[in-house]
């Protein structure tokens, strides 16, 4: 509580962000005492080696989205500030997640069969011989070729297949063994017994929000001995809302149609029509600029990417296309910096 019992709102970013100004349009309509922070980009990247070093664990996704969220527990801790509410779970429970729209039955059909997950890709190759230049990308042709268990992991996963195969050698894939991801998604998908979209959020609470977004916040949090809590984690409303069908959830293809009905006399109209962003960090943006040398070492480090490991002109062609706008490029220059961080960070031997 801040000034005179009034609730304490908190809101990070770098300058000029427009997550930044439309915190302070709810915080202005709900009356709260708010704080406003900001961070440079030479502040986020001298907090990535504590940001590793409280994580632990190698994880890409979570070391690009904890930046703001370390930075600003530090900050509200010193303001004096030890319990916070944290919106981790909305997503999961209300369906928020782009890819939960909800499908066709015929789209789903047709996505489940051989025939389906062959010809997409088929027809984009033909494309490209005709075009006589990649129109789709391996990455799209990939992505046609899942099937609905398995259509959200594009969203998590940095290299497709046939990336993975090229940027890697064969004997760090012998020794790594096959990708348990589409596996892990397919068979927690399998568990529930609901539609498609309660399939992919029980999927989603069990895996992405248990292993990766509450993990993120509890260390990030507790890095600065704050605590958080996730009300929309209330086991009552979890339970109540894994019942309701996506016809409801997403109906009109409105992500969280629930909760925006809910909040609509609570918050902005503006507030309440908005597309979902994600609280993170213009990685492109800083790989082309004040990253460029960091990323560049360390994958230069023959100590770190032996040619043992890594095939060198994989790694050679991620940066024009990272000059040509490839976001892909970045998510992999990215996910191998942090390999590298972290690799130093503990002294790990990622030769073979």
């Amino acid at each position: 509580m801040g000034e005179r019992g009034r609730l304490r709102s908190f809101a990070i970013g770098l300058r000029g962000a427009p997550d930044l100004a439309f915190a302070r349009q709810v915080a202005d309509f709900l009356g709260t005492v708010h704080h406003e922070f900001y961070f440079t980009v030479q502040e986020g990247l001298d907090a990535l080696r504590q940001i590793i070093w409280h994580l632990e664990t190698y994880d890409v996704t979570t070391i690009r989205a904890s930046t703001p969220m370390y930075l600003l527990a530090r900050k509200i801790k010193a303001l004096g500030v030890k319990m916070v509410l944290s919106g981790e779970g909305s997503d999961e429970v209300f369906g928020g997640y782009s890819y939960y729209r909800r499908r066709s039955h015929a789209e789903r059909w047709f996505r489940s069969t051989a025939l389906g997950t062959r010809l997409l890709p088929a027809w984009g190759r033909v494309v490209n011989q005709l075009l006589r230049r990649a129109y789709y990308h391996d990455r799209t042709l990939w992505e046609w070729s899942l099937t609905p268990p398995l259509m959200a992991l594009p969203a998590v996963a940095v290299f497709s297949p046939l990336e993975l195969d090229r940027c890697c050698t064969p004997a760090l894939r012998e020794h790594v063994g096959p990708p348990t991801g589409a596996a892990l998604f397919a068979e927690w998908y399998e568990r529930h017994g609901g539609d498609h979209v309660q399939r992919m959020q029980y999927r989603d609470t069990k895996l992405w929000l248990a292993e990766d977004l509450l993990m993120k916040v509890d260390k990030m949090t507790m890095a600065a001995s704050l605590e958080a809590r996730t009300p929309y984690l209330d086991h009552r409303l979890v339970e109540l809302m894994s019942g309701v069908p996506a016809a409801i959830k997403t109906a009109g293809g409105v992500p969280k149609r629930v909760l925006r009905d809910v909040a609509k006399n609570l918050l902005p109209p503006e507030i309440i029509v908005r597309r979902k962003h994600t609280f993170d960090v213009p990685i492109d943006t800083w790989l082309r600029t004040s990253l460029r040398a960091c990323a560049c070492d360390l994958l230069e480090d023959q100590d770190l990417f032996t040619d043992d490991l890594f095939n060198r002109a994989y790694l050679a062609e991620l940066w024009p296309r990272l000059d040509a706008g490839d976001a892909g490029a970045a998510r992999q220059i990215w996910a191998l910096m942090i390999l590298g961080l972290w690799a130093r960070r503990f002294g790990v031997d990622l030769t073979v």
